[in-house]
């Protein structure tokens, strides 16, 4: 069944990538990124448990779905108002705006020096406690807008002084190494890449340097955690493992019973950030459990996109959900294949959540980010105009 599937997804791929030209398309992106998990899967002496076919079939029922609505809704037309199609940079609020960015990253690093005591060690302490000091947690916040804004200043390159790029990369760089958060590298090199992409720049080079510098900063946030023992025979190729194969084994634990995590209220897998709006009003939910530690036969925390949908809505929840999702995202490549600005920045933001549908759910489940993200792009992409009316009094 894994190899049989393996070709199927192959064949997926060279339909939606001939369909569409696109590497970035949502289609081609899900396809290459499952088709070459399962390849992994299938070609490399792992000591994960195989797949068995229920697994597959669970997959399929997210994978078809989605390619097909992708498809479908990227080539409608849909009419939006003018006042959000505009693709034009304001070079007045980037330059007004760049000193407070910059003044903010700075700060933002003072913080964590400060809160942790200039100790490595304790960054990642500080960041485990439940309640986040209000300044560092007003800091994350910020920092979305800080993504947004790197990204518009590399889609808008030509406009702008290679410095000042060169400069937000770096500090952004430094905030993410502080973070120790490698989801927060993957989204920045998948936006990055997407603004080399659609600038018409991206290049093998850049694809491979992109690789290359990804791989060294999330082993080395690997190794300031502690998350695994390298010196361990097949440490590093263990290690490896965990990240990209253990995921979809751990998730054919889960659907076949092998393993049991709480389940919670039905819906707080999925609509986890909306649950947590209701519980502040006194609404008494239970949430399931996330970052529960399995043996597949390694360690592994994470079920892939697919467990929050299955747990709450079962094969037909990730049927529904999976034609929903590529349908949203139907829509926002057409949009940003339009260029309008707002969704070509938002589409940078987001297409990270694509190339890591095998380790969690990026979409739903970390909502209030999908938000922010989308506001942001709004405000930076959008022009409002302030009309002042002024009274004279006359003589």
């Amino acid at each position: 069944m894994l190899e049989l599937s393996c070709f199927f997804i192959l064949l997926l791929f060279l339909f939606c990538y001939f369909y569409t030209k696109s590497f970035f398309h949502p289609s081609v992106i899900i396809c290459s990124v499952w088709g070459g998990l399962l390849l992994a899967y299938s070609f490399f002496d792992h000591p994960l448990y195989d797949l068995s076919n229920r697994f597959f079939y669970v997959l399929w029922l997210w994978i078809l779905p989605f390619c097909l609505c992708s498809l479908a809704f990227s080539r409608r037309v849909i009419k939006i108002s003018c006042k959000i199609k505009s693709n034009d940079f304001n070079a007045e609020v980037f330059k007004k705006l760049y000193p407070y960015v910059i003044g903010f990253s700075l700060c933002f690093i003072f913080l964590f020096i400060f809160y942790s005591r200039g100790e490595i060690a304790a960054i990642r302490e500080l960041l485990l406690e439940e309640e986040l000091p209000p300044l560092l947690k007003l800091g994350f916040y910020l920092s979305s807008f800080f993504s947004i804004y790197t990204f518009y200043a590399i889609l808008n390159y030509k406009y702008l002084s290679k410095k000042k790029i060169v400069m937000l990369l770096v500090l952004i760089l430094i905030i993410s190494l502080l973070k120790s958060n490698k989801t927060s590298f993957i989204a920045l090199f998948c936006g990055i890449l997407y603004c080399l992409y659609k600038n018409g720049k991206l290049r093998i080079k850049y694809l491979l340097i992109s690789i290359l510098v990804l791989l060294g900063l999330v082993s080395l946030v690997s190794i300031g955690r502690a998350d695994y023992n390298f010196e361990s025979d097949s440490g590093v190729l263990n290690f490896v493992y965990i990240y990209t194969l253990s995921p979809l084994t751990a998730f054919d634990s889960l659907i076949n019973n092998e393993i049991t995590i709480s389940e919670g209220t039905i819906g707080s897998s999925t609509f986890t950030f909306l649950y947590k709006i209701l519980a502040i009003f006194g609404i008494p939910l239970k949430f399931s459990d996330l970052g529960t530690w399995v043996y597949v036969p390694l360690p592994t925390n994470v079920f892939t996109t697919l467990r929050g949908f299955y747990m709450d809505f079962g094969c037909w929840g990730v049927t529904l959900i999976s034609a929903f999702l590529g349908s949203i995202w139907g829509i926002l490549y057409k949009f940003q294949e339009k260029n309008y600005g707002i969704f070509v920045l938002f589409y940078a933001s987001m297409v990270f959540s694509l190339f890591i549908q095998f380790f969690g759910d990026y979409f739903f489940y970390t909502m209030s980010v999908t938000i922010q993200y989308l506001f942001f792009s709004f405000l930076l992409q959008s022009k409002f105009k302030v009309k002042k009316k002024l009274h004279q009094n006359k003589k």
